[in-house]
């Protein structure tokens, strides 16, 4: 599932940042409930590397600062269903 506009903003903004936001700070940010909120930040914490540590979302801190091989690797099996359902859309010998 494609994240929100507004959680696209809430992401971005976690890295402008440094790596953590309040949950106050994005009700704020967005004028929204405490619950559509928590929607958000629920849905970022299941699609991605963040976790929500006593009502904020931070990036893990081996998430901040990644190797290239660390990179790699995560998010790995649906890197690759993705690859593998987008190479059988490609007609045969076409690239």
């Amino acid at each position: 599932m494609q994240p929100s506009n507004r959680q696209n903003i809430i992401a971005r903004r976690l890295r402008e940042e440094r790596g953590a936001l309040s949950g106050a700070v994005v009700t704020g940010l967005f004028n929204v409930s405490v619950q559509t909120t928590r929607k958000d930040l629920d849905a970022l914490s299941d699609a991605g590397p963040v976790e929500q540590p006593q009502g904020r979302i931070t990036w893990p801190a081996q998430v901040r600062n990644l190797s290239c091989n660390m990179a790699k690797v995560i998010n790995l099996q649906a890197r690759q269903a993705v690859a593998r359902q987008v190479a059988a859309r490609i007609p045969e010998s076409q690239s």
